[in-house]
């Protein structure tokens, strides 16, 4: 048995995760690393239960601000934002696709399908993992995509693609192209409109969703993986949480980390310090590949970002709007690296979907909400 003194020291944050990655129930109730923290089993967390958990995570958490954790507070908030609701899953089924004629589970996408369709074909989710282009895994698509596909409008997708400790930049967005190639092909199969497709990711998947979504009419990102490479790799719309846009400007903002670095996760990625070699780094930028005609995009970023500075946002955005393609931008007040706690940022996204890829007729234009 792990001793309590070794409980105690638990980071708060692992605990929870992996409680809410194994919850099967949408009943709110307190996690378990709540209940084992909680030592006086008053219902709270605070002074020493908290003295080794991240300052983030309990900010998130403390919707008052009081500096103590309820039960009725971590609940809720595990509860609303980690786990996915048993309903969508079970109205979905998930296959998974080899995308590049070979067997490296890296190069693989999930397909999810609605048990009940409104409509044959419809339109296509794409989701692009984080993790700095060295972690991260496709598994995650499921708890940004069931939801949307349990509703029987769309189908979703999300993509696994080849990370640093493999491979070196181009071969992430190669990957990328090559699955949406992949998909496109198999339209029929799976029931998806080509013509309706949208791409959005988070961090690392903001960045290579923006990439995907600019770099239409840039034949050198398309790469030759897979077996359908005359099926074009353009997408209808596009959303970015907190990606990059422009490595060579990552420093602009002091922030959690030196992104001139030589082993930065954009230098990884890169396969050298970005600073000393721009051209290559430039070919990595979304800002390199902006035309007029670029899909609509929405940007998603919290001003307090430590890792990803705000203004990476506003570079692209600012580099679509004066060719009329629209780049709007919800700027989160207060907001972190993701961990987002308003329901408004996700009906925001949720009303994108709908106005590209079934014409509803909501406005979304750049505004600033409160985290």
């Amino acid at each position: 048995m792990m001793p309590i003194t070794s409980l105690h020291r638990m980071p708060l944050i692992i605990a929870l995760v992996l409680c809410a990655l194994l919850a099967t129930d949408a009943v709110a109730a307190p996690s378990k690393a709540f209940l084992r923290l909680d030592k006086n089993n008053d219902g709270k967390l605070s002074g020493a239960e908290l003295s080794t958990s991240p300052a983030g995570l309990i900010k998130a958490i403390d919707t008052n601000g009081d500096g103590v954790i309820t039960a009725r507070e971590d609940s809720r908030y595990f509860s609303s934002r980690n786990r996915t609701p048993p309903r969508a899953v079970m109205a979905t089924k998930k296959s998974t696709h080899p995308y590049a004629n070979n067997d490296n589970p890296r190069q693989t996408v999930d397909v999810y399908q609605p048990l009940s369709r409104k409509s044959p074909n419809l339109p296509l989710l794409i989701f692009i993992h984080g993790g700095g282009w060295r972690s991260g895994s496709k598994d995650s698509g499921m708890r940004h995509l069931s939801e949307y596909v349990g509703s029987g409008k769309y189908v979703g997708a999300s993509i696994g693609y080849r990370l640093t400790g493999e491979t070196q930049w181009p071969s992430q967005i190669h990957d990328c192209k090559a699955a949406i190639r992949y998909l496109k092909a198999n339209a029929a199969t799976f029931g998806i409109d080509v013509d309706k497709i949208a791409v959005f990711g988070t961090s690392a998947g903001g960045h290579l969703s923006c990439m995907v979504a600019v770099s239409g009419n840039a034949p050198e990102l398309e790469g030759k993986i897979g077996q359908h490479l005359k099926q074009s790799s353009s997408v209808t719309c596009g959303i970015s949480y907190f990606g990059p846009t422009n490595f060579l400007r990552m420093n602009d903002y002091p922030g959690r980390m030196n992104h001139n670095a030589a082993n930065s996760p954009e230098s990884l990625l890169i396969g050298k310090p970005i600073q000393l070699d721009k051209s290559a780094t430039q070919k990595a930028n979304p800002v390199s590949y902006v035309d007029k005609e670029d899909p609509p995009m929405l940007f998603i970023h919290g001003t307090d970002d430590p890792v990803v500075a705000y203004n990476q946002s506003v570079l692209l955005s600012n580099r679509l709007k004066p060719l009329g393609v629209s780049g709007e931008i919800i700027t989160v007040q207060g907001g972190e690296h993701g961990g987002f706690k308003n329901p408004q940022i996700k009906e925001l996204e949720r009303m994108f979907f709908e106005v590209h890829l079934h014409g509803a007729r909501h406005k979304i234009k750049s505004q600033t909400v409160p985290n």
